[in-house]
């Protein structure tokens, strides 16, 4: 698997590996064959051991993005377009 892409998330891995493999398995047996990044532009993923992506300028298109908007911005904004859509009213 790590042939094809040195860098997999989570997601792209659950995509990809058959519904038999499990949490546990997977836990067991990714830390022998590549490392965890925890934080960064390649936050969530596998990359296989001896690629480093940091130096490559192709791992570029494996680089994450975590967007998250905080609940009460969310209610924020929702009240807003309420409001503008009853003020056109």
């Amino acid at each position: 698997m790590f042939e094809w892409k040195p860098v997999w998330s989570r997601s792209a891995l659950a995509a990809h590996l058959s519904s038999s493999v499990t949490a546990h398995i997977l836990r067991a047996v990714f830390p022998a064959l590549a490392y965890y990044f925890v934080s960064g532009p390649w936050r969530s993923t596998w990359v296989r051991f001896g690629y480093d992506p940091r130096t490559d300028p192709q791992a570029k298109i494996y680089q994450t993005l975590d967007v998250r908007v905080p609940r009460n911005k969310i209610f924020l904004i929702i009240l807003l377009v309420h409001n503008l859509l009853c003020a056109a009213l």
